[in-house]
Parts: structure tokens; C-alpha cells; sequence
């Protein structure tokens, strides 16, 4: 690598992010101390999401020109900077005449080093992507340190850091295009053993036998609440409302059908038939109030549908061999195919949450109180838990924290392409996940348990790689490819939108900026002798997760600020909680009380503000 090449791309984006982020803060200042009517309320969003509408009344004789360019900076403002900056560029240099050709300055301006070599020229890329970073919290420290109270510039200049962050991944690829190209087609469609896709049969497919013969229990008491449709799926609560018995039934035929797919009996006409009965059996509890990201359980079986993760390992593979019938393995990349087609999806649900905390928390989200508030909160919502280590006796390393995830989810997916690097988010992944598990019992076993598709199972089990025919034709419109690339396509527009639904959704982004005060229940039960019972510590005694009951919890609270009839949001929410927690049939009088509450660990004992609003007989 050449060290001139490298310091020229550092010092070409660090001047290039310093000009923008002079006009971000320029601008953001201006709109905040002169235009911004909502700077009292302290709305996170209030520039960049108003309606049409709401410009309108804000501005009454400049709201097109406003309302055009809060929308139109999202898209367009850093891009058309950078194409300014080149086209001034040819003026200052004298080369006026060439000013018109641009494919002349297009290429000269956005490539330093075209060529073939992708490896090679990311080192220089990663040095370019370091001085942006640099350069945007430079100035966001300087601005926090000038004008702490106006969020816009702060949240201004995270969006504006994720716009070069995405000019400079286009650079790369036009720099890089047919590196890029190679990349990406060797990554996809390398050839593969056909036990390696036999094997995660196995384990997926007999996990999700399971895991439909335990749902009933285990959902249950959601289904016995009233029904929520989700985004864009109304037309399904609709047409199918399915009972308790008609839930169990289709959960049992579900374990069975797993269970074929995982023995191989039938493999091909199972994988069909799965594709509604999984999606039945994960999703339908769904409608209820609480969405469960359990999405990978759907997206798997969906991708190895049309898979040929049957050819080996299998029943039908048996009763092939002893017809004389073998199946082939000429077509490699079929079975590698699925199994890439999965680490994408992984790379969607963690960019997804990163760009969600960029774009809607800002940089605050990392390097405010807020990382340190959404431990608190956690720790609270687990009955006031605490892990062995008070890490939160170490705000920087927290602060430290904050910012490495947002860059870990950012580029998991950029690392997965490369053999040499695939190690950085795979294990970086398994860390996080084991991190935020210790620290603030935030597992996500959906997501954890599936790191079982980045497992070289040839080499585990010493597995021979089978020789492949010379015919591996790529046939684009195969039915594994076509469901692979919607759910990517689908999964990242509802990711992009923040949208929670199924089949496709985005991840939890956990992007709120936190406050030390939060807006919560507390419920007081009385037995016999008008004897106190302390709900909570039945709760946990039950282990029994509180952060499940955010929602059903903020419609209460909503329902009693609006005046409206309290009576069947809190009965049916106590009933909901008997039927986790059996120890509470033994309550006969329940108290429900309002309270804003500190999450700060030393100053939870005592609520800040607590109001009775409803209360009732559980039975006479």
C-alpha cells in the first residue's frame, strides 16, 4: 500500500467531512436558535419528521422552502456538496474546458486508484472512513461544548456522518466495480459441500420441531388478549382469528413436519408445506400486543425451501441410493447459496439497529447519559438486578461501547465479504450478544442461536469435500435466489422505516434516547387479612420478564391520562399475568398506582411521584 495513496484519500475525506460539517452546524444552529419551535419540548426529531402539515403551521410564509429542504438534505445535501466541491475543483485548476465531460471529472474525483485489487485498496478506503469519523466527532464535541441544549446539531451531524459514511461505500464501488463484482459473485454462489447444508438440516430443522411443540404453553396467555394488528398485516388478523385449540393443533402439526424435514422423509414436499406453518406458528402470537423477533425462525426454513438440503444425510437420500437413483452434486453453489443467503440477513438485522441509532438518537445515543440511562433501565425493569461487574462505575468505557457497536453493526456486513476479516464480526457478534446478556440480560437467543450457520461443519466432523461436475450453471430466476433476495429487499425497507411486523421487520434498534425518569405501574396485591403482597418480588420469583409488559403496561397508563374506561385494559392484563405467574391466583384485591420512578440504581427505592388509578376484586 502506498503511504502517499493512503495519506492523500485521509486528507481528501477529512477536508471533505470538515466542509460539511461546517454547513451541518452552521445550518443546525440557525434553525435552532432562530427558527425552531419546538426547542422548549426538546422532540428529538422535530425538524427532519414534521408533516407537511405541521410545517405549515410552524412557518406559515416559508413552509415550502423549509419543509423542501429538511427532506431534500436527507437525500440529496451531502451528495450535491461533493459534486460541487468537484466541479469547483476543475474551476480553481484552470481546466474549464473539461468542466462539461463529466465522465472525465466523475472518474478523476471519486478514484484515486481504480483497479482490481479490493483488498489492497480497503486499507486505503478504511483510512478515509477513520479521518470522516474523526472529523464529525471532532465537531460534535465542539458543539456539545457550545450549545449543549440544541440536539439538532448533534443529531444533524450523525445523519450527516452516516451520508459520507454511504458516499464513501459508493466510492469504493465504483472504484472497485469489477473487484466488487468478483467479490460479491464468489461470495454468493461459491461452491459448497452438499453435508454442510445437510447438517444445519438437521440441527434447524429438529430445533423447530421443538420449539412448535412447546409454543402452545409458552404462548398461550397471549392469545387470549385482544388482537393488534400489525403494519400491513391487518388483512391477515382479519381473515384468520385462530383459537387456542386450533393454535395447538397447527403447532402439532408443525413439530411434525419439522421433524420430516429434519430426518429428510418427504424433504421437498415438507420444506413446501412448512412455509405456512411456520409462519402460523411464530407469528401468530405476534397479534396480540408484544412483537417477539423471533423473525429468523420464518426467515430460515423460508430460504432452504427450495434448497437441496435433502441430497445428503437423509431418508429420501436412502431410498434413492437403493433405487439406483442417486441425486447429483453438480450444481455446487446450491448449497452454499442458502447458508450466504442467511449470513446477509444477519448483516440486515445489525445494520439496521446501527443506522436507527445513528440516524434517530445521534451521536448522543453512544456518547451522552443516554447509553448509561438504558442500563439503568434494564437493571430496573429486572427487578432492580445488578451484574458482577458495575460497569456502570465506568462511564467512559461505556461511552467507548456505545460508539463500537454502532460501527459493529454498520460494517458486519462489509467484514462477512471478506474470508480474512469474517472472523471480525462473527465473533464480535457472539461477544456482543454474550456482553449485553451478562451486563444487561439482554440475550437474543433468536439471533444467538443461529450463529450455528457460520460453523464450518466440514471440518468439525472431518468431512471430505465432494468433487463437483464441471456443469455449474447459475440459473438467476431459481426460486432460492428469488425468496433470498425479497426478504433482503423487504427486511431492509422495514428496517430503513423502523417497522415492526411480520413476516418482514426491523430488529429492535433500541435508538430512544434515555431518560434517568421513566413512566411506569406498580401493582399492589392484598390477601386475607388486608396482607400486603409485594407483586413484584412473586414476579421475580418466577423469573418472569416485566420488559414483556412494556406495552400492555403504556396502554394503561395512556388509557387512565385520556380518561378512558380502565376496567378491561387492567382486568385483562392481571388475567394475563396469572397465567404466567400461578402464585397471583392467590391475590383477592389488586391496587394499580401511576408512578414516575429514577432508574438511577441509588435513587429507585423511592417513586418520585405516585398516583392510585384503579383498583378492583379479584374475586368475591
Amino acid at each position: 500500500m502506498s503511504r502517499a495513496s493512503l495519506f492523500r484519500n485521509i486528507v481528501f475525506w477529512a477536508s471533505i467531512s470538515t466542509l460539511i460539517c461546517s454547513i451541518i452546524v452552521a445550518l443546525s444552529y440557525f434553525i435552532g436558535v432562530h427558527l425552531n419551535p419546538q426547542l422548549e419540548t426538546g422532540e428529538l426529531n422535530w425538524f427532519f419528521t414534521g408533516t407537511f402539515q405541521e410545517f405549515r403551521n410552524w412557518y406559515p410564509n416559508y413552509y415550502l422552502l423549509l419543509f423542501g429542504f429538511a427532506k431534500g438534505i436527507i437525500f440529496l445535501g451531502v451528495p450535491l456538496i461533493f459534486f460541487f466541491l468537484a466541479y469547483a475543483s476543475r474551476l480553481i485548476r484552470g481546466q474549464i474546458s473539461q468542466v462539461y465531460e463529466w465522465q472525465i471529472w466523475l472518474k478523476e474525483i471519486i478514484a484515486y486508484q481504480p483497479g482490481t485489487n479490493l483488498s489492497f485498496n480497503l486499507k486505503i478506503h478504511l483510512g478515509g472512513f477513520l479521518a470522516t469519523l474523526s472529523t464529525f466527532l471532532f465537531f460534535y464535541f465542539i458543539s456539545k461544548h457550545l450549545w449543549p441544549q440544541l440536539i439538532i446539531i448533534q443529531l444533524s451531524l450523525a445523519r450527516g456522518f452516516f451520508l459520507v459514511g454511504i458516499l464513501l461505500v459508493f466510492r469504493i464501488i465504483t472504484v472497485e466495480l469489477p473487484a466488487v463484482k468478483d467479490k460479491i459473485k464468489d461470495f454468493l454462489f461459491e461452491p459448497c459441500s452438499p453435508n454442510q447444508l445437510a447438517i444445519l438440516r438437521i440441527i434447524c430443522f429438529g430445533f423447530f420441531a421443538i420449539v412448535c411443540w412447546q409454543y402452545p404453553a409458552f404462548m398461550a396467555p397471549y392469545l387470549e388478549l385482544e388482537i393488534v394488528p400489525l403494519p400491513y398485516m391487518e388483512w391477515y388478523t382479519n381473515l384468520v382469528q385462530l383459537s387456542q385449540g386450533q393454535y395447538t393443533i397447527i403447532c402439532k402439526v408443525g413439530a411434525i413436519v419439522n421433524l420430516m424435514i429434519c430426518i429428510g422423509m418427504f424433504s421437498r414436499s415438507m420444506l413446501i408445506i412448512n412455509i405456512p406453518l411456520i409462519f402460523i406458528v411464530i407469528a401468530t402470537p405476534n397479534f396480540y400486543g408484544k412483537v417477539f423477533h423471533q423473525h429468523l425462525w420464518i426467515w430460515i426454513p423460508w430460504i432452504m425451501a427450495f434448497s437441496n438440503c435433502y441430497h445428503v444425510w437423509s431418508i429420501d437420500s436412502l431410498i434413492r441410493k437403493k433405487l439406483g437413483k442417486p441425486y447429483q452434486f453438480a450444481q455446487g453453489w446450491t448449497y452454499n447459496f442458502p447458508i450466504r443467503m442467511i449470513w446477509l440477513i444477519f448483516g440486515i438485522i445489525y445494520f439496521m439497529p446501527g443506522f436507527q441509532k445513528l440516524w434517530l438518537g445521534g451521536f448522543d445515543w453512544a456518547l451522552s447519559d443516554s447509553m448509561l440511562n438504558q442500563i439503568y433501565l434494564e437493571w430496573y425493569q429486572h427487578y432492580d438486578w445488578r451484574p458482577f461487574i458495575r460497569i456502570d462505575k465506568l462511564p467512559w468505557l461505556i461511552k467507548f461501547g456505545g460508539i463500537m457497536v454502532i460501527l459493529f453493526e454498520l460494517t458486519y456486513l462489509i467484514f462477512l465479504l471478506f474470508k480474512s476479516l469474517r472472523w471480525v464480526p462473527i465473533f464480535g457478534g457472539i461477544l456482543f450478544h454474550i456482553t449485553t446478556g451478562l451486563l444487561m440480560k439482554i440475550w437474543f437467543p433468536p439471533v444467538l442461536l443461529m450463529y450455528i450457520f457460520y460453523v464450518n461443519w466440514d471440518k468439525v466432523f472431518s468431512i471430505k469435500m465432494p468433487t463437483f461436475s464441471a456443469s455449474n450453471r447459475l440459473f438467476w430466476f431459481h426460486p432460492m435466489i428469488v425468496t433470498g433476495f425479497t426478504l433482503l429487499v423487504f427486511n431492509s425497507i422495514f428496517g430503513l422505516l423502523g417497522i415492526y411486523s411480520y413476516p418482514f421487520s426491523s430488529f429492535p434498534g433500541y435508538s430512544n434516547i434515555i431518560e434517568t425518569k421513566i413512566e411506569t405501574l406498580y401493582i399492589k396485591g392484598y390477601q386475607g387479612n388486608d396482607q400486603v403482597i409485594d407483586i413484584n418480588h412473586l414476579l421475580k420469583k418466577e423469573n418472569y420478564r416485566r420488559e414483556n409488559d412494556t406495552y400492555y403496561e403504556g396502554r394503561i397508563i395512556e388509557a387512565w391520562k385520556l380518561e378512558a374506561n380502565l376496567n378491561r385494559a387492567v382486568t385483562t392484563y392481571w388475567a394475563f399475568l396469572e397465567d404466567h405467574v400461578t402464585s397471583l391466583k392467590e391475590i383477592e384485591k389488586v391496587e394499580v398506582y401511576f408512578q414516575v420512578v429514577s432508574i438511577i440504581p441509588d435513587k429507585s427505592g423511592n417513586p418520585l411521584h405516585s398516583e392510585k388509578i384503579f383498583e378492583f376484586v379479584t374475586r368475591e
